[in-house]
């Protein structure tokens, strides 16, 4: 048997939460034509922690960062979860940004005022699909990292999508057809997804989990950390 537990709050955790079945409710309702298991690193079943509500993206996160990377220097979060933000704080000189709700500055990621080579990582997990020009977004946080730095971008990646389905002038009910959620403006397949880091100029390091990990942290088979230098 294996002991589980939550690596964002250092809580053990004898089940994770589902993800409520609302959301897949207005998928059913709006027509979108995937289901939950077209889509990677994301685990319906043991979705989120009881205790800091951490979802599996996060926990993955939390995991690599706590095995691979230097815990100093100075951190971006972009668009910060919170239970996730409240782990790397501790770690980093942290600093985090959104456009809309609360964090350390208000700002947009297409539009960063830092100067070049700021920071020596940056988090950006599922922002990219809000976000109208993801390029320029990508550009921004290349730009702002420093040479030997290291960042983690997640989006929700549709492995039975052909290619990236983009349109930023659609209305709520359309996005929810074909984005998966009314707020967002395109749905990635995981070819187009890389080719987007690459165009970047991020070189990209793929972290999956053991199975160990994987059934102690809640983590659903074939999930994948995005890692960029």
């Amino acid at each position: 048997m294996v002991l589980r537990g939550c690596p964002v709050c250092s809580r053990g955790a004898w089940a994770f939460e589902p993800l409520s079945d609302s959301y897949f409710g207005e998928w059913r309702r709006w027509g979108f034509p995937y289901a939950p298991e077209d889509f990677e690193t994301l685990n319906v079943r043991d979705y989120a922690c009881p205790s800091c509500h951490s979802p599996d993206r996060d926990r993955m996160c939390a995991i690599w960062i706590g095995r691979r990377a230097v815990r100093t220097g100075s951190l971006l979060d972009v668009g910060p979860s919170p239970s996730l933000a409240g782990f790397l704080r501790t770690r980093f000189d942290y600093l985090s940004l959104d456009a809309i709700r609360d964090a350390d500055v208000r700002g947009d990621v297409q539009e960063l005022t830092y100067s070049a080579d700021s920071f020596d990582a940056f988090v950006c997990s599922h922002v990219l699909e809000h976000v109208p020009d993801d390029r320029r977004a990508l550009a921004e946080l290349r730009r702002v990292l420093r040479p030997d730095g290291w960042g983690i971008v997640m989006v929700p990646v549709c492995l039975a999508a052909p290619s990236i389905d983009e349109d930023g002038g659609v209305d709520e009910a359309t996005a929810w057809r074909r984005f998966g959620q009314g707020d967002h403006v395109r749905l990635y397949d995981r070819a187009g997804f890389l080719e987007r880091l690459a165009e970047a100029g991020f070189q990209l390091e793929e972290w999956r989990p053991r199975m160990f990990d994987r059934l102690r942290y809640g983590l659903a088979r074939g999930s994948v950390l995005y890692v960029v230098k």
